[in-house]
């Protein structure tokens, strides 16, 4: 069995040609929601800073895994900066290595 891929968008005019893939828009609570249901029990992955980042801020993170490599990209959407908001409170469960990859995963307290 295939799982659904939920995308979290904006602009939901264009419908994808892959049934497998589903565009939301809404706020993150509902689409959230939507992918805990969707996973029937199993993880719900967030991928891009911003939407994590939104996710955090509304208490819907319960784990962060992240995938630290040796490079330093320059731009893009950091995955921290978030003004306003006050500090993720966070304990390291434990930390992995594959070739130059590290990989951090933490539980988030509340």
């Amino acid at each position: 069995m295939r799982l659904t891929d939920q995308v979290l968008t904006h602009d939901v005019s264009q419908p994808p040609d892959d049934p497998g893939i589903v565009f939301l828009s809404g706020n993150v609570d509902e689409a959230v929601a939507k992918a805990l249901a969707a996973a029937a029990g199993k993880n719900v992955v967030l991928i891009g800073a911003d939407i994590a980042g939104q996710c955090i801020d509304a208490g819907l993170v319960d784990e962060m895994l992240i995938h630290l490599v040796p490079i330093l990209l320059g731009a893009g959407v950091r995955l921290f900066d978030r003004p306003g908001s006050g500090p993720i409170k966070s304990e390291p469960t434990h930390v992995t290595t594959s070739g130059q990859v590290t990989n951090l995963h933490f539980r988030v307290r509340t």
